[in-house]
């Protein structure tokens, strides 16, 4: 006989209540055995009837050993053998320290320290690599947040199958710009082609919507000017939410409060706000109105590189709408609750929508000491002049 709990692999025992787990192969409780065992034979320590006796030592260390790697096993989701997602893109542009190794998830275990070479023989990862210890692995859960919302937005709006989906968004990270030759970005696009997909509204013309910029009070006190509030120019821009880089779109808000929370200027910032007035009716995406809003969930469009995976998606989805001539998104506003975000393209400036006003110093409180004591910076509202069609000189003939 092996022994006991007390004098067989004490430490090891201790793993298994350490893991609350009550099934301890290689392993049985004094109770059940013919003849209760009341003293251990090894030790001659005194058992209560749920102790623990081993008969094989070298069975028990086995199986148990083999037990616990089971549990870790399914912890290893993806390896780095496997995985074409978190692992590369933290290794090659993120923080590759964030990344979790399989020697960590072991040591969470807290297997005795002359037994950790031994479960290594079990360890394995679902492809059926065997990694080392300092080895990155992914878990089910990172998996499923890197996919996130919008694996189930894909699913639940345009009715694809998970497994395609998964598919279709690990071909746009790997070809970003070639969407259209997976057969999901085929479906996606004909049904957003012929108008079977939630959320398609009208915006009506006499809507208004605001757009604001910062200028630190320090170094610039004019504040901007009309054509400075605009988008701006084709390859200026960044990469944004629903725009690839260079691509210009017009990000608004649906309030003033909505616009100041997204910004959230700094004690040094002043914000100027443009209001702009929609003149014709646009044929825009309502995202509000499916069953998932996964861009609500994402951060402001100027987040830098790091969040570049999480607008892959929704840059292909707002190409295939401005191509079938829808004029924009409407989504949630990620800072104020309440507020709806509009992103505009491929807009006919002063045709399809205008600035009508501007809102100098828009987070001003006028109200303030200084203010009121004709000092400081003061909010006012510059209205913008209609711009009048050029006389057509044939029309005299």
């Amino acid at each position: 006989m092996g022994g006991c709990q007390n004098c067989c692999e004490a430490e090891l025992f201790r793993t298994f209540s350490y893991l609350e787990e009550d099934y301890i192969p290689g392993a049985t409780p004094a109770i059940e055995y013919d003849e209760e065992l009341k003293i251990c034979p090894v030790c001659e320590e005194s058992l209560s009837e749920n102790d623990y006796v081993v008969d094989d030592e070298v069975s028990f260390i086995e199986d148990s050993l083999k037990f616990l790697a089971q549990k870790i096993n399914l912890q290893i989701c993806e390896c780095q053998y496997c995985n074409s997602t978190i692992i590369p893109y933290e290794q090659g542009y993120g923080d590759a320290q964030s990344l979790s190794t399989v020697n960590e998830l072991v040591d969470s275990y807290c297997i005795p320290t002359h037994l950790i070479p031994k479960i290594y023989e079990y360890i394995s990862c679902n492809c059926g690599n065997s990694p080392s210890p300092d080895d990155p692995y992914v878990s089910k859960e990172e998996l499923d947040e890197w996919y996130g919302e919008k694996k189930k937005f894909i699913i639940n709006t345009f009715n694809i199958s998970g497994e395609d989906t998964i598919d279709f968004i690990d071909f746009l990270e790997e070809y970003p710009m070639l969407g259209l030759l997976h057969n999901v970005g085929k479906e996606i696009f004909e049904q957003i082609k012929n108008n079977t997909i939630p959320g398609v509204v009208t915006i009506n013309p006499g809507d208004i919507y605001y757009r604001g910029r910062t200028r630190n009070r320090l170094q610039r006190v004019v504040p901007f000017v009309e054509e400075e509030l605009w988008n701006p120019p084709v390859g200026v821009p960044n990469q944004g939410r629903f725009n690839p880089h260079g691509v210009s779109n017009l990000y608004l808000g649906d309030k003033e409060s909505t616009i100041l929370s997204e910004i959230s200027p700094s004690n040094n910032d002043i914000v100027d706000i443009a209001e702009f007035e929609v003149t014709e009716s646009l044929k825009v995406f309502n995202s509000t109105q499916t069953d998932i809003d996964i861009f609500a969930a994402m951060e402001n469009e100027d987040n830098g590189f790091s969040s570049s995976y999480e607008y892959i998606f929704p840059n292909f989805l707002a190409q295939c709408l401005a191509y079938n001539n829808f004029k924009g998104i409407l989504y949630k506003s990620v800072k104020d609750t309440s507020g709806l975000n509009l992103c505009l393209f491929n807009v006919i400036k002063d045709e399809e929508i205008s600035m009508i006003k501007i809102h100098e110093n828009a987070n001003v409180d006028n109200n303030d000491f200084l203010s009121n004591l004709g000092f400081g910076l003061k909010r006012t509202t510059v209205f913008i002049e209609k711009k009048e069609e050029p006389f057509d000189l044939t029309d005299l003939f």
